[in-house]
């Protein structure tokens, strides 16, 4: 009897655990168009394969007003699963419960997560809907004896995949989270990230602000660079998260060798259909300078339906893409000559520098497509730290053990030929349209340092100004870079799938010293 009696009190406990903050709390949660924590995770594992741990914690009792009153679980669900076959943890935080304030005992929980991670290398999702730390439990001197969270989720860095949902506020401790992860998708009405809400905004400084403009995902994903991708809903930022963790292993670095990530995806026969990219032949458009779409290129040489572009309203003058190539996941970096004839701003080089890392991390291949007039130049983009975001881009490139395969489109000048992969990047192999220009600078700018005054006192300035144009893009153009054995050869654009398909199978048996090779993804 007494054996029934504990059985029945363990459903009786599950049941009620269940339903986390309760029905009441859940239906406030679903009239703001959110998905409850449970659903969350059933929708972002795959079907069956999560096992839920900590699941009876409840909170460390610091305050008579909360004596009586259970919070499931501590208000976060940790454990782990697959995600498209994978294996996959998850530190879930629920505003059901208290908010989703982190309390003393659902952080040993996600402490716990964070252990089991770094012994057994899976993804690790972090979904956040949380006010930040439950000062009832933390606050006063207690508060010296935490901290851990921050200190071990770096410790995590560069040996599992950090993945951050938003889905809700992320306050103070909560808001670090997704600043230290590799990758933040944030809901476009729900979510919200800031060290500080508005009413200790209001008080610390007398600014009255929503928490839409403080830290809504406008402001992170088109001015801080915070957010990599915005999703409509929780539905849809599940499945963007469940599509980005599909193009990288979760093995060990020592074992990506063997991983069929440095092989290749199967992909199916329907997805690897023979592409029409006969028209790339006489794509682009008259003159060095005018602006044509490189996401027709892009879309032309990925296999059907895999592109995913990293940042995508962030530095635009950089297409930044995650796709599959003849079945291999890559990273795709190229210029955007459609926006700012694809200068490398300060916003781009910082994206380009995290995507590289991510790509690296995970050994996944780097394409890079050019058509860059250099680096933006100017008193503005000085004060922002031109040089400084610049070399974080030339630092990333340096030290990404990826293999990398490049393709000149047309212009690739300056400084913005080296780190788009240009001969002293060393790429595994590089070549050209028989459009390229690779040369310190344009012929324009050229002539105008070289031949001014020339010019100037020429009976027939503009003339004579176009003659000696017209010289210099001979002696930049692809036929002379390929004399110099600048690049490996010159391609015909309907061939730059193959070529880089020939890369990509090259590269398979790459020789990469990973022993002792621990790479971190510093925040950018």
């Amino acid at each position: 009897m007494e054996q029934k009696k504990l059985l029945s009190k363990l459903i009786d406990e599950k049941n009620r655990i269940q339903k986390m903050g309760g029905e009441k709390a859940l239906a406030r949660q679903r009239s703001k168009n959110k998905l409850d924590v449970r659903e969350r995770i059933n929708r972002l594992f795959d079907p069956s394969s999560f096992v839920e741990i900590g699941e009876h914690v409840d909170h460390c009792v610091r305050d008579k007003a909360l004596e009586k009153r259970k919070l499931a679980a501590d208000g976060i669900i940790t454990g782990w699963g697959e995600i498209n076959g994978s294996l996959a943890y998850t530190i879930a935080y629920d505003f059901t419960v208290l908010g989703g304030s982190m309390g003393y005992h659902g952080e040993k929980k996600a402490a716990r997560i964070r252990e089991m991670a770094k012994q057994n290398p899976g993804h690790l999702v972090w979904i956040i809907d949380s006010a930040g730390a439950r000062v009832s439990e933390l606050g006063g001197s207690f508060f010296s004896t935490m901290g851990d969270l921050f200190n071990e989720q770096v410790a995590l860095s560069g040996i599992v995949n950090q993945l951050c949902l938003v889905l809700g506020p992320g306050v103070a401790g909560t808001a670090y989270i997704p600043g230290l992860a590799d990758c933040v998708i944030m809901s476009r009405k729900n979510s919200f990230l800031a060290l500080a809400g508005p009413p200790l905004v209001e008080a610390a400084i007398s600014e009255k602000i929503s928490e839409y403009d403080l830290g809504g995902p406008e402001i992170h994903n088109l001015y801080s660079g915070l957010c990599h991708f915005v999703s409509d809903d929780d539905t849809q930022a599940i499945e963007i998260a469940r599509k980005y963790l599909s193009f990288f292993n979760n093995t060990k670095p020592e074992d990506y060798k063997n991983s069929v990530y440095f092989t290749q995806n199967k992909i199916s026969e329907a997805d690897l259909e023979k592409k029409d990219v006969s028209s790339l032949n006489t794509f682009l458009p008259d003159g060095s300078h005018t602006p044509f779409d490189m996401k027709v290129v892009v879309e032309s040489i990925i296999d059907k339906d895999t592109g995913l572009e990293f940042q995508k309203d962030f530095g635009q003058s950089l297409i930044c893409m995650l796709g599959r190539i003849g079945g291999f996941s890559v990273g795709i970096i190229a210029n955007q000559s459609n926006y700012f004839g694809g200068i490398l701003t300060n916003d781009a080089s910082c994206k380009a520098a995290r995507f590289i890392q991510v790509c690296d991390m995970n050994l996944i291949p780097l394409v890079f497509l050019h058509d860059v007039p250099g680096f933006m130049v100017g008193s503005q983009v000085e004060k922002q730290g031109i040089i400084k975001d610049g070399a974080k881009f030339l630092f990333a490139m340096a030290n990404s053990r990826s293999p990398k395969i490049s393709v000149v489109i047309r212009k690739s000048y300056g400084a913005g030929y080296f780190v788009m992969c240009g001969r002293g990047f060393k790429p595994d192999l590089i070549g050209a349209w028989p459009t390229a220009e690779i040369a310190l600078m344009g012929a324009d700018g050229a002539v105008n340092i070289l031949h001014r005054r020339e010019i100037e006192n020429h009976p027939e300035p503009e003339k004579y100004r176009a003659q000696l144009e017209e010289k210099i893009k001979n002696e930049i153009s692809s036929f002379q870079a390929a004399k110099y054995f600048g690049v490996d050869n010159i391609i015909e654009p309907s061939q730059t799938r193959n070529f880089i398909i020939d890369g990509l199978i090259l590269t398979r048996n790459k020789v990469i010293n990973l022993k002792n090779d621990r790479r971190y993804i510093f925040p950018v």
